[in-house]
């Protein structure tokens, strides 16, 4: 598809929010650092058995939003969300991130 001259994605090309918050790292410094670290750590927090389970999808005012593909490890995960915060506050300060909020959903 092609926008003034520019070239764009088609819909069904999106591209992962990982690949798109490095890319908005290089473009703006200012950007929070913690936040990318914590992305790009998210596997490493998760550990092997939950890496592909749950990834973060928002944040906002201290609160992380991680979606969660299958209700069964959405239960699962409630129940384990202080082990997760303390995965998480290893990685990045407990005044960054104040909360978790775990939801169903595709990310």
């Amino acid at each position: 598809m092609r926008t003034k001259g520019k070239e764009t994605r088609e819909p069904d090309e999106l591209s992962p929010l990982g690949n798109v918050l490095r890319v908005l790292e290089g473009l703006n410094p200012n950007l929070n650092r913690e936040i990318f670290e914590l992305w790009k750590a998210w596997d490493q927090i998760m550990g092997p058995e939950l890496k592909g389970i749950a990834r973060p999808s928002e944040f906002k005012k201290g609160v992380l939003l991680i979606k969660v593909e299958d209700p069964v490890w959405l239960q699962e995960l409630t129940h384990k969300k202080e082990e997760l915060l303390e995965r998480i506050w290893a990685q990045v300060s407990k005044g960054l991130i104040k909360d978790i909020r775990l939801v169903l959903g595709k990310y």
